[in-house]
């Protein structure tokens, strides 16, 4: 990934709830504002909601009342993103797939292959990765595919300490080209300078 993003970058919502009918509210009284480079945490213990939060900013799910405000190209890595791959390609192949889908060249593979070390095992096929390099793969598609928005859910899964430094390094990289990063986790991730939301606590944070 190269270059910056000079739109800015800005996602709102309110009263984000389970449902509109059953008015479990997720988070009350919810406003952010993300400007180029700045960083989003969503805290909260298994099963609190942090992936319905995610999915209501992308707007794949039915539970906000209130309104959103997205001025940006968006990644979103769900917990599981192995059906996003292709199991009968090699690795370098399933990046070079997502990099002419999206119409980008392929020379960042093999650099977002080295930065997330899995240059090693670039001529495997993805079904025969392990767990940990799978959700690797899925942080190199972070990179040949530059999206300025990333949202990222329970990103640090799977993922041995060498790894979780590996994540938190692209994660500095990408803001500092001015993206932007909403994470939802039950676990530490070191993002300096980051809003912080708990999922639970019916206040803007």
């Amino acid at each position: 990934m190269r270059g910056s993003f000079y739109t800015p970058l800005v996602v709102h919502g309110r009263a984000l709830c389970y449902s509109p009918a059953q008015r479990d509210l997720l988070i009350d009284r919810l406003h952010i504002s993300l400007s180029p480079g700045s960083a989003c945490i969503i805290q909260g213990a298994n099963a609190s909601g942090k992936s319905t939060f995610l999915r209501d900013l992308l707007n794949l799910g039915d539970h906000v009342s209130g309104w959103l405000q997205r001025n940006s190209t968006i990644h979103y890595l769900g917990e599981n993103d192995k059906d996003s791959f292709r199991q009968d390609l090699t690795l370098y192949g399933c990046l070079k797939l997502f990099c002419r889908k999206a119409g980008m060249p392929y020379q960042e593979v093999s650099w977002a292959l080295r930065a997330v070390n899995l240059s090693h095992v670039h001529d495997q096929k993805y079904s025969l990765l392990s767990q940990g390099q799978r959700k690797r793969a899925s942080l190199a598609k972070l990179l040949v595919v530059p999206r300025a928005l990333w949202l990222l859910d329970e990103p640090t899964l799977a993922l041995d300490t060498n790894s979780l430094t590996i994540l938190e390094q692209i994660i500095h990289f990408h803001r500092m080209q001015g993206g932007c990063v909403v994470a939802a986790t039950h676990t530490h991730i070191d993002i300096p300078d980051s809003t912080r939301i708990r999922l639970g606590d019916l206040d803007t944070l």
